[in-house]
């Protein structure tokens, strides 16, 4: 099942508001990508951790920007279904970049 769809139905079922869904899809992805240069670069945990925080005030302007828009049309998704298929393709490389 694609991610939207379960993260929506999660949110739904648990009662979350669209911006306490748009800024845990946000972080999520965010983290994602800061877990991915931990384990391909010589990276500082505490700096990984810092570039997520120094994230925060990009992610509530995204949440506030976001959380409102209930057409799938208008809601940017530039990178995020990218992470999914590059996770998907990844997992049946030949050549893994890491095993996590």
């Amino acid at each position: 099942m694609p991610r939207p769809i379960v993260l929506g139905v999660v949110a739904a079922v648990n009662g979350l508001s669209a911006e306490q869904l748009a800024r845990t899809v946000a972080y999520e992805d965010a983290q994602t990508v800061v877990s991915a240069s931990l384990k391909l670069l010589p990276v500082d945990p505490a700096d990984a951790a810092a570039w997520l925080a120094g994230l925060h005030d990009d992610i509530e302007r995204l949440v506030k920007d976001v959380a409102p828009l209930t057409d799938p049309d208008t809601i940017p998704a530039d990178g995020a279904p990218l992470i999914d298929v590059f996770a998907h393709q990844h997992s049946t490389e030949r050549m893994r970049l890491f095993n996590a």
